[in-house]
């Protein structure tokens, strides 16, 4: 049986997307989806958001500020986009990255 997590009907901004992973999140009780969108690149922003953690970067011993941490995608979360190319009006191709 398969069934749709979560659904948003908006305007795709970032806050729509947010509120559509959050909801996604609490469904999936911490399993990690395989989530497949279109090109709206909030999506990809607010998956880093929520699916990703923060690695130390190691000290140089140089002077100076240390340098900030880097954001790391966890390597579990699986995640594709649609591209749909259209030829008046029609889908005449789909990729997916």
């Amino acid at each position: 049986m398969r069934r749709i997590a979560n659904f948003i009907v908006g305007r795709h901004t970032l806050n729509d997307a947010r509120e559509m992973i959050q909801g996604l999140d609490e469904s999936l009780a911490g399993r990690k989806p395989l989530f497949v969108s279109d090109e709206l690149q909030h999506y990809a922003t607010v998956l880093e958001e929520a699916y990703s953690h923060e690695e130390p970067i190691p000290l140089t011993g140089k002077r100076g500020r240390p340098a900030n941490p880097k954001k790391v995608i966890d390597g579990d979360l699986d995640y594709a986009t649609v591209k749909k190319m259209r030829k008046k009006g029609s889908i005449v191709k789909v990729d997916v990255a």
